[in-house]
């Protein structure tokens, strides 16, 4: 394990204490896939207390990871975070902004990543999860992305469980041999099985937000699959079996 690692762990060791001598809920930042999966794959060697994860919509990447005392009762409403609407005052003259264009243009506020979760896009919209202290910040502050005027607004998750903006998705459909994850992701990402060994083993490939590094890991129908600098997919399962015994699959590929 990495010096950077140990110290992250050793940190994330004394939140947990921190909510167990208190007894009261303390979180985290907004911690990455990687970041959440340490915590979880050691989570018997922190502090007698409950770990939770919340990052303002079922299948957020980012995370606040929340520790608090075995009985304490946590809803995902406690949990801080807001969520901000994001959208060109005049749809018709706005630029074709992506992800890194809206993202940039919060980071140039002064902010830093980790107090910011996901971002979503759709139609020239995003919606921002961010730790709720910095939400007034952002809202009064960012007024322009590229060369397009925008507004901020923030939304209850009332209103966001009724118009969060669902993830593009695509269906792929592709025949294994088996249900290995060196198998499956070659079929979502149109990649060839010997350049998938590497990157499994480099530590970029999550299953339900934990890491994995065996290739011969059998992926379970809706488990969902991200692979860092590639994107992720959901496992929705097997439509039918060849005479051969190959399995035709289907995935879920989130665009």
């Amino acid at each position: 394990m990495e010096k950077q690692d140990r110290f992250f762990l050793k940190r994330m060791g004394e939140l947990a204490a921190m909510a167990d001598r208190q007894y009261c809920p303390i979180f985290t930042e907004f911690l990455t896939l990687y970041e959440s999966s340490m915590i979880l794959s050691t989570s018997e060697r922190l502090a007698s207390v409950s770990i939770h994860s919340w990052g303002g919509y079922k299948e957020a990447e980012r995370r606040l990871i929340c520790f608090s005392p075995i009985d304490y009762p946590l809803e995902e409403s406690d949990f801080p975070i807001s969520c901000i609407h994001i959208y060109p005052k005049n749809q018709k003259f706005s630029e074709n902004l992506s992800h890194r264009d809206f993202l940039g243009a919060v980071l140039n506020l002064g902010i830093e990543r980790n107090r910011t979760g996901d971002i979503l896009i759709q139609e020239g919209d995003a919606l921002l999860f961010c730790e709720s202290e910095i939400a007034d910040f952002i809202e009064s502050n960012l007024e322009r992305i590229k060369h397009t005027t925008v507004f901020c607004e923030q939304k209850s998750f009332i209103e966001i469980s009724k118009e969060i903006f669902h993830p593009h998705v695509k269906i792929i459909k592709g025949f294994v041999s088996s249900l290995r994850l060196d198998t499956l992701i070659p079929v979502a990402f149109h990649v060839s099985r010997s350049s998938i060994t590497g990157i499994i083993h480099a530590e970029k490939v999550f299953i339900n937000g934990r890491l994995t590094t065996e290739n011969s890991m059998i992926v379970k129908e809706n488990d969902l699959i991200s692979v860092r600098g590639m994107g992720k997919f959901r496992f929705i399962g097997i439509e039918k079996e060849s005479k051969k015994g190959r399995f035709l699959i289907q995935i879920e590929k989130y665009c």
